[in-house]
């Protein structure tokens, strides 16, 4: 008999509270590596507290991205530097032990996932009146009531999601979207868009465990292949904390500038190119539904400002997405002495001294590398996203580092860029005065500001590496 989900014993191992310990004790010694996230997981580790299932997912989550932190200098004993950050911030999740448990307790969860509280669905007759969910929830009890008894398992056939915990009180059972019409069961069309924006955030959400969310929306999305709509973009990638992140990729180009569309550049915005994060975005894979509604082009992910162009088409095939991009006019009424950045910007392309973009987007679906990943995109793949939501791209002077997930890497290697970000609130790109170093050579030359962002944005540093020549 398959083990159920909430059979799984979450409980850490003797070896992980060794490891977390360890980490506090580190912590505590030298006051650096790891998060205030971190330290709580090593806190809940050391004392043998049971783990959630999203928990547990996003310990095999942090370990894969910062496998990486294993090859730098200081993290074996003996090493100039050890313990770094990254050996403290590893020991904190529970070291080596803590990754090959999470890597085992995810798998078992996996194979578990048919057991989720999710019904079934169920092939109905489709309603398109309108939707009133308190007055199905009493239909729906009616129906599945025989007496002073009610059939809980029948009543679950009118949601989204049961509490399995709890299976036997009408407050297990959320996201209502089935009503009753002449003692038959029904879909309500508007009772699923209704579902599915609660799923996703709308009138304050609905509370359900992180792991079980992407089943119900997987369960909506059937009723809205049934109903001939297409639904709504899940949004599927989370931080260490269990907030939703967009992540950013940027990437460098060969830029392709036409004499008859003076105001347009066509640049590659995504490939196949593996990242230094172990990344692989599949232009297969990419989804343009809502980014066609406002197709806007922003200067350094500043939502916050005027967009400085519109892509004019957005194309996709296995290995690549290009983009057509027309930067805007200078207005008439635009005062004559102010600068027009659209012009600032289309200039440096023209220069070839801007040529990168970068892309906004949300994972909806990834996996862990597989052998067959690694013959085709190189050995230190770890992570391909299959399918993904472009929310926003943008041209950027250098590459920005914005947020643990929001590695922006140059895609090049003839343009390499290293760089401290700002918080997540303060989005604006800062490009200080400095001096560039060129390769082996001894030139130098002074980099002046192109954007710069708040007055608390001082400390910021992004240093620049070109190799000669470029």
């Amino acid at each position: 008999m398959q083990q159920l989900k909430s059979e799984i014993d979450l409980t850490p191992t003797d070896g992980m509270v060794t490891e977390a310990e360890r980490g506090l004790e580190w912590r505590r010694e030298f006051g650096r590596g790891g998060t205030a996230v971190g330290v709580a997981r090593a806190r809940d580790i050391s004392n043998k507290k049971e783990l959630s299932p999203s928990t547990v997912k996003r310990m095999k989550s942090f370990f894969a991205r910062h496998e990486v932190d294993k090859e730098a200098e200081g993290f074996r004993p003996g090493e100039d530097g050890y313990p770094s950050n990254g050996r403290i911030a590893w020991a904190l999740w529970g070291g080596d032990a803590g990754q090959s448990w999470a890597n085992k307790k995810v798998d078992q969860m996996n194979r578990a996932d048919e057991t989720k509280a999710v019904p079934a669905v169920q092939d109905l007759p489709i309603e398109d009146g309108a939707w009133d969910g308190d007055a199905a929830r009493q239909r729906l009890e009616a129906w599945a009531r025989d007496g002073d008894d009610v059939d809980f398992p029948k009543y679950a056939k009118g949601f989204g999601y049961y509490d399995e915990d709890a299976a036997d009180t009408f407050a297990a059972y959320k996201l209502p979207h089935h009503d009753v019409r002449d003692g038959q069961l029904v879909t309500s069309r508007r009772g699923v868009f209704a579902a599915m924006a609660a799923l996703l955030g709308a009138r304050g959400g609905v509370s359900l465990p992180e792991d079980e969310r992407r089943a119900v929306y997987n369960h909506l999305a059937d009723h809205y292949e049934q109903m001939g709509d297409e639904p709504p973009m899940y949004r599927a990638a989370y931080d260490d904390e269990g907030e939703e992140v967009k992540v950013l990729k940027a990437y460098s180009n060969r830029i392709d500038m036409k004499a008859d569309e003076p105001r347009t550049v066509v640049a590659r915005i995504s490939t196949t190119s593996v990242d230094r994060d172990g990344d692989v975005v599949l232009p297969s894979g990419l989804k343009l539904q809502e980014y066609r509604k406002n197709p806007v082009v922003l200067l350094n992910h500043d939502n916050g400002s005027l967009p400085i162009g519109k892509a004019l088409s957005v194309q996709r095939d296995r290995d690549t997405v290009v983009a057509k991009v027309q930067f805007a006019e200078r207005p008439a009424e635009h005062p004559a002495n102010a600068e027009w950045v659209p012009d600032t910007i289309l200039s440096l392309f023209k220069q070839k001294v801007l040529r990168a973009f970068s892309v906004g987007f949300m994972p909806l679906d990834m996996r862990d590398a597989n052998e067959k990943d690694r013959k085709k995109f190189g050995d230190h793949v770890r992570r391909v996203i299959t399918d993904w939501n472009l929310l926003e791209f943008s041209v950027v002077p250098v590459p920005a580092n914005q947020d643990a997930l929001a590695v922006q890497v140059a895609k090049s290697s003839s343009f390499l860029t290293e760089a401290w970000c700002l918080p997540a609130a303060k989005q604006r790109l800062v490009v200080p005065r400095r001096t560039l170093q060129l390769g082996d050579s001894a030139k130098t030359q002074d980099v002046r500001p192109l954007y710069r962002g708040p007055a608390d944005s001082k400390n910021v540093r992004l240093p620049l590496i070109l190799k000669e020549g470029e």
